[in-house]
């Protein structure tokens, strides 16, 4: 997350101003008294802007030394609205927030309550400094806000100061609530913040281990989820939060220098089974990507003081969680679906019969039970994010991954990340983003690629994502250099160069060479086999690799990722190298190191020890 200054300065500009008393035409807005302040910079004949508040109706901006602006009266809301420019409708170019008006995208503006307080805040030499904003009335603080009771209270500047020296090392985060000495609730203001030598961190530096939570450690056998009857390999297995909780505490994951956890989607997910990919097998929603319910912990993962318990664990040992959040499809068993049928896309199935992939990619169904999200539709969108605004603060994420970028609106990547970098960002510190946008690898020459960098690209910026999975990277090396052995070294270092000078500058990408929707790497490395992509057991599924080679694959694979520059992630079971084929196959449970044969006891030793360098050398983290 980046650019904070546009949007905190319209939104100062809307709380700060008096109110004016005034009326509306439209009879569809209920108006109270407020100000809001709309500005444009450039050289133009005439600026007009037209809104939700009056469509029939336009306001002319002013100019003074090259800005532009006019002052309306509306009422706390949201509201779609475009500047006209020499005649020619456009989106306020400092507002990356979007909506859609009768089917038009517009600009969104989030008009707040002006009689209401506000907080401001800033981190300088170790000092927190929380502002009082005060709203139209004037009127100071009643009381001192939770958390601030050893700050130093300034009346003239209406400022409490926290001398960050007194606390301990590690995340902390303030829920600053207060009301005015007229009785007016302020806003509540969230500061997260870390201390000690976790404050220097960067994204750049991460070592991201990514756990499906159900198949890694079953740490409380009496949330044990009975069988759903799927098929093998696609059904609950036990593992849960408390299970997380233990690996954390053991120092497994200091061990093999990983420094950021992800976890698949964590909300209650669907009963029994769907109906698989090909049509003939059932699977469960052990994975978490069907949910049914917005704001609560699958039970057959834990509980949601568990989730809490097992972020503070990790957050103790100096590691960032991100969560997964789904924002293209619910489960049509999902209480949205239920309710509000109309939040949904009426799509074809994706890959049918005249449905293809990228031309209905914003509004085809992965299957026939998994309702597409529509954007466009204002309380949809809004909600979405509202639920991911929840999930972070909640339970105190440090950052997210989210899936299926592409299949979804533009907006809805802009406008959840706009508001979580207002919402978590309010001392600088940075939350980040992952985007999962699935693309492949075309062939030998950059121009031949260059549609995949750019689709991939078009999600990442200063007022959307942070960075996404490197899929053109990971399809032109994985196979071609380490499990197949069909390029050489010259191949791998054209293609990891690519991946730092064609995508967008400032960008933390994330090379992998496993994850949860791919064939395990070390049976794909078990040449000689052919079962790499076998899924189900009656095709006959990869063992475990019974020499050496494999693993070596591995290892070559894993030295290259970790001294890689970017985030590189470590797919659960890979330090070890544990083996499977295709989805399900490749989500085997997770096996204790007691298991372990000698090549991979071996091979977690070794990347153990990469890790361990990767985690202490500024040069292997950002190259």
């Amino acid at each position: 997350m980046r650019n904070q200054v546009a949007v905190a300065i319209l939104f100062l500009t809307v709380l700060l101003l008096p109110m004016v008393p005034v009326t509306a035409d439209n009879p569809e807005i209920d108006y109270d008294d407020g100000q809001t302040v709309f500005t444009w910079s450039g050289a133009a004949s005439t600026v007009e802007l037209i809104g939700e508040w009056n469509w029939s109706e336009t306001s002319s901006l002013s100019e003074q030394n090259g800005i532009w602006s006019t002052t309306i009266s509306i009422d706390e809301g949201l509201y779609c609205y475009k500047l006209i420019v020499d005649g020619e409708y456009i989106f306020d170019p400092a507002n990356p927030y979007r909506g859609y008006c009768d089917n038009i995208e517009n600009s969104i503006v989030r008009v707040k309550d002006s009689v209401r307080p506000n907080f401001a805040s800033e981190i300088i030499n170790q000092q927190l400094i929380i502002s009082f904003l005060p709203g139209t009335s004037g009127a100071g603080p009643d009381g001192i806000p939770s958390g601030l009771e050893a700050a130093i209270w300034d009346e003239v500047a209406m400022t409490w100061t926290l001398d960050l020296a007194g606390l301990g090392d590690g995340k902390h985060t303030l829920d600053l609530a207060i009301t005015d000495t007229n009785g007016n609730v302020a806003y509540d203001h969230l500061v997260p913040f870390w201390t000690g030598p976790q404050s220097d961190f960067s994204w750049e530096e991460s070592l991201i281990y990514m756990i499906m939570t159900d198949r890694y450690i079953n740490g409380n056998m009496s949330n044990d989820p009975l069988s759903t009857g799927a098929a093998a390999g696609a059904d609950w297995m036990g593992g849960d939060l408390e299970g997380v909780t233990s690996k954390i505490q053991s120092g497994y994951f200091a061990e093999l220098g990983v420094n950021v956890l992800w976890l698949t989607p964590l909300n209650t997910n669907a009963q029994g089974t769907g109906i698989a990919g090909d049509g003939q097998h059932d699977v469960a929603a052990y994975h978490g990507y069907w949910p049914v319910e917005p704001r609560q912990v699958d039970p057959r993962l834990g509980t949601a003081d568990q989730l809490k318990t097992m972020v503070d664990a990790a957050h103790q040992s100096g590691i960032r969680v991100m969560m997964d959040y789904v924002v293209n499809h619910v489960h049509e068993d999902h209480t949205y679906y239920q309710d509000n049928p109309e939040w949904f896309n009426q799509g074809c199935l994706c890959g049918s019969a005249n449905c293809d992939w990228t031309e209905h990619r914003l509004d085809c169904q992965f299957t026939t039970y998994m309702p597409d999200v529509n954007w466009k539709v204002r309380n949809a969108s809004e909600q979405f994010i509202e639920d991911a605004l929840w999930w972070l603060e909640e339970f105190d994420f440090d950052g997210a991954r989210i899936d299926a970028v592409k299949h979804v609106e533009d907006l809805a990547i802009t406008n959840l990340a706009t508001r979580i970098n207002e919402r978590f960002e309010t001392v600088g510190t940075d939350y980040y983003l992952k985007g999962e946008t699935a693309m492949g690898w075309s062939g030998h020459s950059l121009a031949d690629n260059q549609f995949q960098y750019d689709t991939i690209n078009q999600y990442i910026g200063e007022d959307s994502l942070d960075g996404q999975a490197d899929f053109v990277l990971y399809h032109a090396v994985v196979d071609n250099v380490f499990t197949q052995g069909i390029e050489d070294y010259q191949h791998l270092d054209y293609w990891t160069n690519r991946s730092q000078d064609q995508y967008v500058e400032g960008s933390t990408m994330v090379p992998y060479v496993g994850s949860h929707d791919v064939p395990r790497i070390a049976s794909r490395a078990d040449v000689g086999t052919g079962d790499a992509n076998n899924q189900w057991q009656e095709d006959g599924l990869p063992g475990q690799p019974g020499d050496e080679t494999a693993y070596q694959a591995v290892l070559q694979a894993y030295g290259w990722l970790l001294t890689t520059p970017g985030a590189p992630l470590l797919y659960y079971g890979d330090e070890y190298g544990e083996y499977g084929g295709a989805d399900p196959d490749n989500r085997h449970m997770y096996r204790n190191m007691t298991t372990w044969s000698q090549f991979e006891q071996s091979l977690f030793d070794n990347i153990s020890q990469i890790g361990q360098l990767r985690a202490e050398s500024i040069a292997l983290k950002q190259g």
